[in-house]
């Protein structure tokens, strides 16, 4: 580390200034006021909750966050967070992508919040994935998880 330089744990800095730059574009254009928004998860989601904090009229916003860190995220936003009876009415999800091919499918829910995203996501009326340049990829390497929720488990058993 250089002097003057912050500190960015594991993100590079040219990262935090795209997300950054991205996050401004994507409130601007999808964020308006009273809207009930779904959080994803990961560094793209976290930049552009970093910039709802800076929306006027965020005090009208209702959240539902994904996961843990979108959570600590939006509380020190100022975002009020709501519970998942919200879920149906969600009217925009923001989130970021994990890959995306030459073909622009993409694979989204690489992580822990997998089952949450895929739920707040169902239901959006709208969804946002914002990527940047170094998530664009000639072909998939991201492993893809499959997630067996603990009340299935019997089904599957009888299906294997």
């Amino acid at each position: 580390m250089y002097a003057g330089q912050q500190e960015t744990n594991w993100v590079p800095r040219s990262f935090q200034e795209a997300a950054r730059n991205l996050a401004k574009e994507v409130v601007k254009y999808f964020v308006r006021p009273n809207m009930i928004i779904g959080l994803g998860s990961g560094p793209m989601a976290a930049s552009i909750v970093r910039e709802m904090a800076n929306f006027d009229g965020k005090e009208t916003l209702e959240c539902i966050s994904t996961s843990f860190q979108i959570k600590l995220e939006a509380q020190c936003s100022g975002l009020k967070l709501v519970d998942e009876n919200k879920i149906p009415e969600i009217d925009v999800v923001f989130d970021g992508a994990d890959e995306v091919d030459a073909k622009f499918n993409m694979i989204k829910g690489g992580g822990g919040a997998l089952l949450r995203e895929k739920i707040v996501h169902s239901t959006a009326k709208q969804i946002v994935i914002a990527a940047e340049s170094t998530k664009f990829v000639p072909t998939f390497s991201w492993p893809v998880p499959i997630e067996i929720h603990p009340f299935a488990i019997h089904i599957l058993q009888f299906t294997l």
